[in-house]
C-alpha cells in the first residue's frame, strides 16, 4: 500500500462489529498504532483488532493520558505526529486503532489535523457504542423529524441541561464519574424513567441497567457506561 495515514474505528468492543473494510486494512497496512489510556494496561482496541493484523506487522503502542491538562495532551499527541510522520516519509502506510469511531470523540482527530496538509489520510468508520447500545435495547435513536444530541457526561450543566430541555434523544457517553450530576439533570425535567445505561456494550461484560429509579449516583459502573435517553414512545 502507498504512504497513507488510516483511522480504523474497531467498533464498541465485540470483534463481530469490526468491519470488513476494517479488517481489509488491517491485513494490509505496513505498521499499527495503538493507543493506551493508562501506562502499561492493555489496549481494548488492539485486542479487537488482533486476530486480524498479520504477525509480521509491527505495532507501536503509545500512551494517552488521561488528563484535563491540556498541555500535557498536546505534548503527546505532537510526538505521536512526528513518529508517524517519519514512517509516512519512508512510503509506510499506518493504522491508528480506535474504538467506536474515529469521527467520533476519538484521539485520531488530534493526530489527523497534524498531519492531513501532508499526507494522505482515510477513515475508516466504525460502530459506535451507542449504536450498539440502540440495537441491544431494540429501540430507535432517531425516527422521522426527531433532533438527536450525542455529548460527554464531562461537558458542562448548562449544556446537558439544554440538551435534555430540547434534543428528543440524547445519548450521555463517559457517565461513571459525573452520575450524581446526570441524575440530578434527568430529575429537573422529570426524564429519569426515559433514561437507560449499558455498561461495556457488546462486551462479555455487558449490563443493561433499565430501571434508574432507585440510583443514587454512587453506583458502581464501567467506565465504558454509556447513558440513552428517549423521549418518545413511538416505535
Amino acid at each position: 500500500m502507498p504512504a497513507k495515514l488510516y483511522g480504523i474505528g474497531v467498533g464498541p468492543g465485540d470483534k463481530g462489529y469490526l468491519t470488513l473494510n476494517a479488517i481489509e486494512k488491517l491485513k494490509a497496512v505496513d505498521i499499527i498504532y495503538v493507543p493506551t489510556g493508562k501506562k502499561g494496561q492493555a489496549s481494548l482496541a488492539f485486542s479487537i483488532a488482533e486476530p486480524y493484523i498479520p504477525s509480521h506487522t509491527p505495532v507501536k503502542t503509545y500512551h494517552f493520558p488521561m488528563t484535563k491538562d491540556r498541555a500535557v495532551k498536546t505534548k503527546q499527541w505532537d510526538q505521536v505526529a512526528q513518529a508517524m510522520a517519519q514512517d509516512l516519509d519512508q512510503g509506510k502506510s499506518i493504522a491508528f486503532l480506535t474504538l467506536g469511531d474515529p469521527s467520533t470523540y476519538s484521539t485520531f482527530t488530534y493526530l489527523e489535523e497534524r498531519l492531513r496538509q501532508d499526507y494522505p489520510v482515510e477513515l475508516v468508520a466504525g460502530i459506535t457504542s451507542y449504536q450498539a447500545m440502540a440495537a441491544a435495547l431494540q429501540v430507535p435513536l432517531v425516527i422521522d423529524e426527531e433532533s438527536f444530541t450525542v455529548l460527554p457526561a464531562t461537558t458542562s450543566t448548562d449544556l446537558i441541561r439544554l440538551s435534555l430541555k430540547n434534543a428528543d434523544t440524547i445519548v450521555i457517553m463517559k457517565i461513571k464519574r459525573h452520575l450524581k450530576k446526570i441524575l440530578a439533570l434527568l430529575d429537573e425535567e422529570n426524564l429519569r424513567d426515559q433514561a437507560q445505561i449499558i455498561s461495556q456494550a457488546t462486551m462479555e461484560a455487558e449490563t443493561v441497567y433499565r430501571d434508574l429509579s432507585d440510583w443514587q449516583g454512587d453506583e458502581k459502573i464501567s467506565y465504558f457506561s454509556t447513558m440513552i435517553v428517549r423521549k418518545s414512545k413511538e416505535a
